[in-house]
C-alpha cells in the first residue's frame, strides 16, 4: 500500500466529504475527488506544514483513483485522522456546473425494498433549494427504483405501486432535513424554530418568511445568484423567487410536516397515505393539504381526549371545576348560503343548519364567490345597469317622452325602466333644493351651492364607476371558538361556533366533551360560565323534556359566574351577594367553599394567548383552520404540563 505526502487541510476535506457523499452516491470518488479540489484550491501550500502518511510515499493529487487509495491508507492505519471534519455551509460554489460541491446530499435511507427485499438502483438527482437555519442552498435529491416491485424511494417517503400510495418513514426526531417536494427540501431545525415562532411569539406564515427572507437576502444571493439556472429543470432566466421562502411555500411545508408529527406521536405513521388526490391533478400540480388535514381530523374526533382525566394540584383542577367561554376573534370565512332552525328531537333543543364549508376564495384559477362550491349556484348573474342615453339626470320630462309606437315597440324591462327614469326626473324638480353655505375664507366671498336632492335612489340612474355590481363582497365569518379550561390552564375541549354564542352550544359542547359515559361526566363538578344564570334554567327545562345528558348535569354539575362578569350582572341570580336568597351563581357563595380562591379567569387568560393567532386563522380553510388550533392547543398544554412538573404542582402518578 503506497504512502502518501499530503497536508492537514487535504485530509480534513476528504474526511468530511466521506461522510457527506455516501455510498451508493452515483459518482462518489469523483465528487469527493472535485470537493477536495475546490477546497483546496487558492491555499498556499508552502504556508501549511505537509507530513507522510505510510511509506514509498509520494505527492497526493486530486484525483480519484487517489482520493480512494488515501481513505484505504487512513482507514487502515490512521483511523482517528478521519475523525477531523469541517463546517458543511462554509465552502460555496467555486463554480456552477450540476458536479459541483452542493452542501446537503439527501439519499434514501434504505438499502432493500420494503416489498420485495431487493436492492433498489439509484435514480437521476434532482437539485432542490434547501431552506436551513443558515440561508438557502442547492442540495443533491437522490431516489431509488425498484425494477420488481416498482416502488419508489425518497429521502423522506416512499410511493408503492400500482396504488402509488406516499408513506412516510422518516422520524421527524431523528432525521435531519424534510424532503416535501421534489424543488424544496426543509431543514427539521428550521420547522422545529418556525413552530416555536408560531407559539410562543404568536407568528404568522407571512411575517416569518418575511423574516427570513430579510435575514439571509445576500447570503443567498452570494450562494445561489450566480448559477441558480444551472440547477433549474426549466433553463429560463434565474431570479429571486427561485430561492426565496415565501408564504405558501412554508405554510404547506409546515402543515405536511405536522401531520406527519401527528401521526408519528400515536405511533400509526408507516402505515397512513399521505398523498393527496390534488397532487397531479389541481392546477399547478398543488398539494390538496386541505384534504389530508379532514383526514387527520376525523382521526383525532374518534380519539377518547385525554385531558378531562387531567388532575393537579393547581386550586379547583382536582375538585372538577372546569371555566368556559367563548372568544370572537379566532374566526375565518365560511359559506353565506342561508340558516335555518332544526329541532333534532324533542327532549333536544333547536339547532341552527348552516353550511361551514370554505368558500370560494379565488385566485389564478377561479373566480371568488361567498358561497362554497356546493352552493355557488345560488349565486344569482347579475344584470348590467342601463342608464337612459347618455341623457343628463336631471332632464326635462319632455326630452324623454316617447310616442304610442315606440313605447309599445320596446322590451318590458326598457318600458319599466323608461318609466323609472321618467318620473326620477319629473319629481327632481319638485324638490326643494339644499343650501350648502361655505365658510368665510379670507380672499374668498362664500358661496352659495343649490342643488335638488333626488328621493329615488335607482340603478337605473346612477353615474360614475364605483357602482354596486363592482363593490366588493365580504365573506361571511364564523363566530370564534368555544373553550373549556382548567384553573391550573390546560385547554380540556375547543370547538368551532358557526353562529352567535348560545347555551345550546355550551350544552352540545359539554356532552362532546364529557358524555361518552356518566364515569367521565362525573367528573364534572363545578362549571364556569360568564351565561350561567342563563345556562342553568336552560339545562333544568331540557332535563324535563326528558334529555337524559341535562339530568345528570342539573344533578352532579353546579354552575357559577366568574367574578369578573359576576360584578357586571344585575339580575337578583347574581348579584349582590348579601342578604339575597334568590343569589345562585355567584362565585362567593357557601356552596362554591371547596374550589374558593380558584382561577375562575383561567378563559380569559387563555384567550389573551388565543386571540393572537387571529392574523393567521382569519384566511385559513375550513381544515386547514381546525388541524391548526389543535395542533397550537397541544404543543401549549404539553408546555403547560412541563411547567406544573417543574413547579411540583403534577409528579409522575397524576393522571394528564
Amino acid at each position: 500500500m503506497k504512502g502518501f505526502y499530503t497536508d492537514i487541510i487535504t485530509v480534513s476535506a476528504l474526511s468530511f466529504a466521506l461522510d457527506h457523499f455516501p455510498e451508493r452516491t452515483p459518482n462518489r470518488w469523483k465528487l469527493i475527488s472535485r470537493y477536495v479540489s475546490e477546497k483546496c484550491s487558492g491555499i498556499l501550500t508552502s504556508d501549511i506544514p505537509k507530513f507522510t502518511l505510510g511509506s514509498s510515499c509520494v505527492d497526493f493529487t486530486n484525483t480519484a483513483d487517489n482520493c480512494k487509495a488515501l481513505f484505504k491508507l487512513l482507514h487502515t492505519k490512521y483511523p482517528d485522522l478521519l475523525a477531523l471534519n469541517v463546517n458543511p455551509y462554509e465552502p460555496l460554489y467555486k463554480d456552477g456546473d450540476k458536479n459541483c460541491y452542493k452542501p446537503i446530499v439527501l439519499m434514501p435511507p434504505v438499502k432493500n425494498c420494503l416489498n420485495c427485499c431487493g436492492i433498489p438502483r439509484v435514480k437521476n438527482a434532482a437539485y432542490p433549494i434547501v431552506f436551513t437555519t443558515s440561508g438557502a442552498c442547492v442540495g443533491v435529491l437522490l431516489s431509488s427504483y425498484c425494477d420488481k416491485c416498482h416502488w419508489t424511494y425518497y429521502p423522506s417517503y416512499y410511493h408503492t405501486a400500482p396504488e402509488s400510495d406516499q408513506c412516510y418513514f422518516f422520524d421527524p426526531q431523528k432525521s435531519d432535513f424534510f424532503h416535501f417536494t421534489t424543488n424544496t427540501v426543509y431543514h427539521t431545525h428550521f420547522l422545529r424554530d418556525v413552530t416555536n415562532n408560531i407559539l410562543y411569539s404568536h407568528a404568522s406564515f407571512e411575517s416569518r418568511a418575511e423574516v427570513y427572507n430579510a435575514n439571509f437576502r445576500d447570503v443567498n444571493n452570494q450562494r445561489l445568484g450566480a448559477f441558480i439556472g444551472n440547477f433549474k429543470r426549466m433553463r429560463n432566466e434565474a431570479s429571486e423567487d427561485d430561492w426565496k421562502l415565501t408564504e405558501r411555500r412554508l405554510e404547506e411545508a409546515w402543515f405536511m410536516w405536522e401531520l406527519v408529527n401527528f401521526y408519528q406521536d400515536r405511533n400509526v405513521l408507516p402505515g397512513v397515505n399521505l398523498k393527496s388526490p390534488g397532487d397531479y391533478k389541481t392546477p399547478g400540480h398543488r398539494r390538496d393539504v386541505e384534504s389530508l388535514c379532514q383526514k387527520a381530523m376525523e382521526t383525532f374526533l374518534r380519539e377518547d381526549n385525554g385531558w378531562v382525566h387531567h388532575e393537579c394540584d393547581v386550586r379547583g383542577c382536582r375538585e372538577g371545576f372546569v371555566m368556559m367561554d367563548g372568544i370572537e376573534k379566532i374566526r375565518r370565512s365560511k359559506c353565506a348560503a342561508p340558516k335555518s332552525s332544526v329541532k333534532l328531537a324533542a327532549d333536544m333543543p333547536k339547532v341552527m343548519n348552516c353550511c361551514h364549508e370554505t368558500p370560494i376564495l379565488g385566485g389564478k384559477h377561479q373566480k371568488a364567490s361567498k358561497y362554497c362550491v356546493n352552493h355557488q349556484y345560488l349565486e344569482s348573474p347579475k344584470e348590467p345597469i342601463v342608464t337612459s342615453q347618455n341623457r343628463p339626470i336631471f332632464e326635462s320630462h319632455a326630452s324623454t317622452c316617447v310616442s304610442n309606437d315606440d313605447h309599445d315597440r320596446m322590451p318590458l324591462n326598457d318600458r319599466k325602466r323608461l318609466r323609472l327614469d321618467d318620473t326620477y326626473a319629473t319629481e327632481a324638480k319638485r324638490v326643494p333644493p339644499i343650501i350648502i353655505r361655505l365658510p368665510e375664507v379670507e380672499g374668498m366671498n362664500p358661496e352659495i351651492i343649490s342643488a335638488p336632492l333626488p328621493e329615488n335612489d335607482d340603478e337605473s340612474v346612477l353615474v360614475g364607476c364605483k357602482k354596486k355590481t363592482n363593490i366588493p363582497k365580504f365573506h361571511e365569518t364564523t363566530a370564534g371558538l368555544l373553550a373549556l379550561v382548567k384553573p391550573c390552564g390546560i385547554i380540556v375541549h375547543h370547538t368551532e361556533m358557526y353562529t352567535c354564542e348560545s347555551p345550546t352550544q355550551a350544552f352540545i359542547m359539554m356532552m362532546c366533551c364529557y358524555g361518552k359515559n356518566a364515569n367521565v361526566l362525573s367528573r364534572l363538578k363545578y362549571v364556569g360560565y360568564d351565561r350561567a344564570c342563563d345556562l342553568s334554567p336552560f339545562l333544568v327545562n331540557l332535563a324535563r323534556k326528558g334529555n337524559p345528558g341535562a339530568k345528570l348535569l342539573v344533578e352532579n354539575t353546579k354552575f357559577l359566574v366568574d367574578i369578573f362578569h359576576c360584578l357586571k350582572h344585575t339580575e337578583s341570580c347574581c348579584m349582590p351577594l348579601e342578604n339575597n336568597p334568590k343569589c345562585k351563581f355567584h362565585p362567593k357563595l357557601p356552596c362554591f367553599d371547596e374550589i374558593s380562591d380558584t382561577n375562575t379567569e383561567c378563559a380569559e387568560q387563555a384567550f389573551k394567548w388565543f386571540g393572537r393567532f387571529k392574523y393567521s386563522t382569519h384566511l385559513m380553510s375550513q381544515w386547514k383552520y381546525k388541524f391548526f388550533l389543535n395542533r397550537i392547543v397541544h404543543m401549549r398544554n404539553m408546555y403547560t404540563v412541563r411547567v406544573l412538573r417543574e413547579g411540583g404542582k403534577l409528579d409522575g402518578n397524576v393522571k394528564m
